[in-house]
């Protein structure tokens, strides 16, 4: 079912332009309004005005009006879970509209990605088990740069890492058991060397990491669940989004890692290189997520 839209579409340069005018005024609304703007070619398919999240699911193909409104549902579900997991004060933060893009035309092996307000799944995995954990690791992503709102830069292995381990959260707590997503994020947390870590970890505000892709995912939750597991640290899921929010406010990662953690974030990169050097293999998985698999 097709509902009766108005269709915004902007150029990347006009994008740019309202983004300069709007933040010279002081409001980020033209941002905003980039964010939400019905994508070339997709269109309207089912929109939530629930006052906890209001959703707009829209596609690039046809898409049935009840799959549509059950993915409104299951992402309001998801987001609800990583606010309580991660404690996130207060439910106004979900009150911004927030736009799901269903796209037909998805690469089979990019299972999701998101922007603030925004985010897209692929149409032919919609349906999938996998896909509520996507769900909950997308809105993860969605909520920290709500939170970030363009002050700061999270690194790509903590965004990932924190984002992957909720998403699995939410999975378990669906009642899903593994899949052969989770045993390649075991297996890559086996084969992981010191060179690998480093890489992964040298990234720094100017300095791109250089590591990319599946690499700074995974090792970032091995990176997370290491400073849960090894470092007395079992409530890291809301330590690491209050290091979010400190940034959001104006804290450098250094000064909101070392606020959160109780360490300096070179103390926990050098312990955790150790912890993968006096651990080969199986060695690393004892009371990780991984451990059962």
């Amino acid at each position: 079912m097709r509902t009766d839209t108005c269709t915004v579409s902007l150029s990347k340069s006009a994008r740019f332009a309202l983004r300069a005018l709007l933040l010279y005024s002081g409001s980020l609304v033209p941002v905003e309004a980039a964010e939400l703007a019905i994508p070339t070619g997709y269109h309207v398919v089912f929109r939530s005005t629930n006052e906890f999240a209001p959703i707009t699911v829209v596609c690039n193909a046809e898409l049935e009006a009840a799959r549509a409104e059950k993915l409104a549902h299951d992402v309001r579900n998801a987001y609800q879970f990583i606010c309580e997991t991660e404690k996130w004060q207060g439910l106004e933060l979900l009150k911004p509209a927030l736009q799901v893009r269903v796209n037909a035309s998805m690469p089979k092996r990019s299972l999701g990605y998101a922007a603030k307000n925004n985010f897209t799944l692929g149409l032919s995995y919609i349906d999938k088990p996998l896909a509520q954990g996507t769900l909950a690791h997308e809105l993860a992503h969605c909520q920290d740069r709500r939170q970030l709102n363009n002050r700061n830069k999270l690194p790509h292995y903590l965004a990932e890492g924190r984002a992957l381990l909720v998403g699995r959260a939410y999975r378990q707590k669906l009642g899903q058991g593994p899949d052969s997503y989770d045993r390649g994020i075991r297996n890559a947390i086996l084969k992981f060397t010191v060179r690998d870590a480093e890489e992964v970890l040298s990234e720094a505000p100017g300095k791109p990491a250089k590591a990319t892709g599946a690499k700074v995912e995974f090792m970032g939750c091995f990176f997370v669940d290491f400073l849960r597991t090894q470092c007395g640290l079992p409530d890291i899921q809301p330590r690491t989004a209050r290091i979010v929010m400190a940034m959001g406010q104006g804290m450098s990662y250094e000064g909101a890692f070392q606020q959160e953690i109780g360490m300096s974030l070179e103390e926990a990169k050098t312990k955790f290189i150790a912890f993968i050097k006096d651990n080969p293999g199986p060695a690393r998985l004892p009371g990780t997520v991984w451990q059962v698999l």
